[in-house]
């Protein structure tokens, strides 16, 4: 059965059972012999299209699932869609990476949601600002690990894996 999904707002509220239809549809469907689930999967929300393409390459060559988005409404929406907004049905999400300065809703616009929503995907966040009010406003907002671009792939793939392996 195929679900379309409706176009999403930060505001929106969705009944229990659209949530339910939509997070059965937004699993990932393995090919014939790889097993999708047994890959964390990280949502990578980056504006830039390089540094989205750079990252996610990293991260789907370190064994990650990788799911883009260009935006932080887009992330919003992918977010709701998997999620709901009554609250976690199943965790469609293992990470969220987030740049934080991007147009309309930024990456702490996104972990307000993210914690609003009592969502539990550790998030990290990355920045070309890193001035200590952005890193201090993302712990506040509930960020696990803050980096600052430019940053050391292998580092953030330690923390990566950390968060979503636990060891």
């Amino acid at each position: 059965m195929q679900v379309t999904a409706p176009t999403l707002t930060p505001s929106s509220l969705m009944r229990a059972e659209d949530a339910l239809m939509l997070a059965e549809d937004a699993t990932t469907k393995p090919g014939p012999d790889i097993d999708a689930r047994a890959q964390p999967r990280v949502l990578v929300v980056e504006d830039d299209h390089e540094m989205r393409g750079m990252l996610s390459d990293f991260l789907d060559a370190s064994g990650y699932q990788v799911i883009e988005a260009a935006s932080g409404a887009e992330a919003i929406e992918l977010v709701l869609q998997r999620w709901g907004c009554t609250g976690p049905l199943e965790p469609s999400f293992d990470l969220i990476i987030t740049d934080v300065r991007m147009s309309g809703f930024s990456g702490l616009d996104l972990l307000e949601l993210v914690r609003t929503a009592r969502l539990k995907a550790p998030v990290i966040v990355i920045t070309a600002f890193g001035a200590a009010d952005v890193h201090a406003e993302a712990i506040r907002l509930g960020a696990v690990a803050t980096f600052d671009k430019p940053f050391d792939l292998d580092r953030l793939a330690e923390t990566a894996r950390a968060l979503t392996t636990g060891s």
